[in-house]
């Protein structure tokens, strides 16, 4: 399921959004526990209380300790705060946030595919990119693939993966013969990955659990054999995850983002060139 919204990403009259409330103010609570404290404030079974924490869990906003107590995954905070701060930031100009949630890595890449290869890019900007490992053009459809290939031809596309593992190198000249420039191993930062054409700008946060198999992944591999390609297909590709697509449309953003990486490709080339 793809859904969208311009926030929250949990209904503030959700069950959901009432158990965060509860475990903000009272951390480290059993299943017994929260629901006694949930009913002080909404009629709710027992059943529905479980039913939603097993959720939660699955969503990655929840942790269940070893003594079965509750507590509010702090990753999943600290990607509110970064999603809060954009809304907040672009709240105060005429640009807009709007964000997409995907339940598979592989409907992350269809989504992030046709999202760039539809927003509009008159002016022929180079495209930008920035991830920690490249994300893995592994198990896509014809439709998509053909979509990709169509984006790429466009306009220029310059793609940084900031790690540089034997892996990454592999997945680079995949890339670079779909026409991609790619760059693999870089000292520069960003707290999110990220794609941006045009005027638009798409930031994308992981759940913890899919960045550790990225990690892994690109660690343990050193060329894109038959084992790679199956571990990613599935650990990666097809295991059920939450990934959320930040779409920011901001002129002043996006020239911020894209100058910062045609200058470390700038950087690159004279050091190749030297």
């Amino acid at each position: 399921m793809e859904t969208s919204a311009l926030a929250p990403i949990i209904d503030k009259n959700s069950t959901k959004a009432l158990i965060v409330q509860v475990l903000s103010e009272k951390p480290l609570l059993t299943l017994k526990e929260l629901h006694a404290q949930l009913e002080k404030q909404k009629q709710l079974s027992y059943q529905a209380t479980h039913k939603a924490v097993n959720e939660m869990i699955i969503e990655g906003i929840l942790l269940k300790r070893d003594d079965k107590k509750y507590e509010i995954n702090k990753a999943w905070a600290t990607q509110l705060e970064e999603i809060a701060k954009l809304l907040q930031k672009n709240s105060k100009s005429k640009d807009y946030v709007q964000i997409y949630v995907y339940e598979t890595f592989e409907k992350f890449v269809t989504g992030i595919i046709r999202l760039v290869h539809d927003a509009p890019n008159p002016k022929k900007l180079p495209g930008v990119c920035i991830t920690k490992h490249a994300w893995p053009p592994i198990g896509l459809s014809k439709q998509d693939y053909e979509l990709l290939l169509e984006l790429l031809t466009q306009t220029e596309y310059y793609d940084i993966s900031t790690k540089d593992t034997p892996l990454g190198k592999a997945f680079a000249k995949t890339l670079e013969k779909m026409g991609k420039n790619v760059i693999v191993g870089s000292k520069i930062t960003s707290p999110l990955d990220f794609i941006c054409t045009g005027n638009d700008v798409f930031e994308v946060v992981f759940e913890e659990s899919v960045q550790k198999e990225l990690d892994r992944i690109f660690n343990q591999y050193k060329t894109l054999d038959e084992n790679a390609i199956n571990d990613v297909l599935q650990n990666i590709i097809t295991k059920p995850t939450q990934i959320k697509i930040i779409h920011t449309n901001s002129e002043n953003y996006a020239q911020k983002l894209r100058k910062k990486i045609l200058k470390e490709f700038e950087k690159n080339n004279k050091k190749e060139g030297d």
